[in-house]
């Protein structure tokens, strides 16, 4: 009774804030500025103890890799529906649909699935793909913060372990009929290395800001954004995956202060590739073809 209430509320949140969203968005953006502000007063920053190496790495190397190993979900999902979709094209999708987020509309979905549909997925096997491919994505992230939390030996491991399992089962079950054996790994292969990417963005914005973490630390705010992004109270969950980092920080003795500043810098940082990649796209489609 309790989770389905809990369930209800989760779902009257989110139609509110879709149907709300010119309101929701610009008060998301105050409020996520202010908090990051609050945040970076509250770490008390010394430019001694910034660390630009893991930074750099993150900005030119590891950031644009999650960008194209997005895209390249999208390429695998048509490829296991018979389709096919280039990689170019698909992190292409992917950029506009991080930057489409704060569109009225719910922008990331629609790019994802227009892209299929565009590929001659049909309409009701995309729905199908991208809930299913949604699914095996948190249980993942989920079930990886849940191996983290047993390492550490933080007891909530077991509940996080379970639904994370279940979300994964659930997936897979909706995705094998259409996209068969092969098709279902290679959506979950691609899964866990978009987890296992973003951990290690991570942990090189805690490095950035001169926070030590063990690397068992970050598959648990990893898992925090990514619920923050299906929420999607906010657009583009902007400042919910900050706020549950910035929550759960406290059971791994990490300052609350320091776990939403790496989360907002890696969103900051994806959202600059994704522009850039997003302005070269729609450029390239409106530049009139050369006789």
């Amino acid at each position: 009774m309790v989770n389905a209430r809990i369930q209800a509320g989760l779902v009257r949140a989110q139609t509110w804030g879709r149907r709300n969203r010119r309101v929701v968005l610009p008060v998301s953006i105050v409020l996520f500025t202010g908090a990051l502000a609050w945040a970076i007063t509250e770490l008390d920053l010394n430019p001694s103890e910034l660390q630009l190496g893991p930074f750099l790495v993150n900005l030119f190397l590891l950031t644009p890799a999650a960008l194209l190993l997005n895209g390249a979900g999208i390429s695998i999902t048509a490829w296991a529906l018979g389709k096919r979709v280039g990689l170019g094209a698909a992190t292409a999708a992917a950029g506009i649909g991080t930057i489409a987020e704060f569109a009225p509309a719910p922008g990331g979905l629609m790019a994802r699935a227009t892209t299929l549909l565009a590929a001659g997925v049909p309409g009701g096997t995309t729905a199908w793909a991208l809930g299913g491919g949604a699914a095996l994505r948190v249980g993942l992230a989920l079930s990886a913060a849940a191996f983290s939390l047993w390492w550490l030996g933080i007891q909530i491991w077991l509940v996080l372990g379970a639904v994370g399992v279940l979300l994964v089962m659930a997936g897979a079950v909706v995705l094998y009929p259409k996209c068969g054996t092969a098709g279902t790994a290679a959506l979950m292969g691609q899964r866990l290395a978009s987890i296992i990417l973003a951990s290690l963005r991570l942990w090189c914005a805690f490095s950035a800001l001169g926070a030590t973490i063990s690397l068992f630390y970050t598959p648990v705010f990893a898992a925090a954004a990514i619920l923050g992004t299906v929420a999607s109270i906010a657009p583009g969950g902007l400042g919910i995956g900050e706020l549950l980092g910035a929550g759960v920080a406290p059971l791994l003795s990490i300052a609350p202060a320091a776990a939403f500043a790496a989360l907002a810098q890696n969103r900051l940082l994806g959202f600059l590739w994704s522009g850039m990649v997003a302005a070269i796209a729609l450029r390239n489609a409106t530049r009139e073809p050369v006789n």
